[in-house]
């Protein structure tokens, strides 16, 4: 009967889960452009009634590389660890925090959308980031392939500083790099949840 009980006690063990995640795929409206998001890590920072959180999938993210991305730096940044290949980040600002935010779009309670300071970046694929000079001569590590940026239209967020649950449905948005500025919206459900990390470097984003 003892030497049933090692077994016994590792059959009862507890199922390591995996850590939580906001998943799901963009897809331009009227396009075969799309990109599946895993968003694994949010990085963020609050402070006089503001949040700001970099919200990615990037293996090797980190709070220095999200903050770099953001202040938006003189010189060349290597993307590596900030954006995904074929894939989306989020820079989510709210401007009215009191330690959480819970709140939806379209809301007829509301004068504008709590998303109008935020952002969702998507690089799709093929193609990688090769260091080349556009607009304004600025040179940096761009993606060779298309780039688009918007912000979410219909959505529900419930946030506090330990974590950030989302559902989002629709976004509008545009192709920054295109000669010709044309609104491009997007479709595609994200939904999920993700653990926050404090991030105080990010208070120097030009965002916040």
């Amino acid at each position: 009967m003892k030497k049933l009980l090692p077994l016994l006690l590792f059959g009862c063990a507890k199922e390591e889960l995996p850590p939580p995640s906001i998943t799901g795929t963009i897809t331009l409206q009227g396009e075969t452009h799309s990109a599946d998001v895993s968003w694994e890590q949010a990085f963020i920072h609050h402070s006089d009634g503001r949040m700001i959180a970099f919200v990615t999938g990037a293996e090797g993210a980190s709070c220095e590389k999200a903050a770099a991305f953001l202040r938006d730096e003189d010189g060349p940044l290597d993307k590596t660890g900030i954006l995904e290949p074929n894939g989306c980040v989020m820079t989510l600002v709210i401007d009215e925090w009191d330690g959480g935010f819970t709140g939806s779009w379209p809301d007829e309670s509301l004068a504008y959308s709590p998303a109008l300071s935020s952002n969702i970046r998507c690089d799709f694929g093929p193609g990688e980031y090769v260091l080349e000079t556009r607009g304004g001569e600025y040179e940096d590590y761009y993606w060779s392939g298309l780039t688009w940026s918007g912000m979410p239209t219909v959505f529900k967020w419930t946030l506090d500083t330990d974590r950030l649950e989302m559902k989002m449905s629709s976004y509008d948005g545009s192709l920054p790099y295109e000669a010709e500025f044309e609104l491009i919206p997007a479709t595609g459900i994200l939904d999920g949840a993700v653990d926050t990390e404090r991030c105080d470097a990010l208070a120097e984003a030009p965002i916040f």
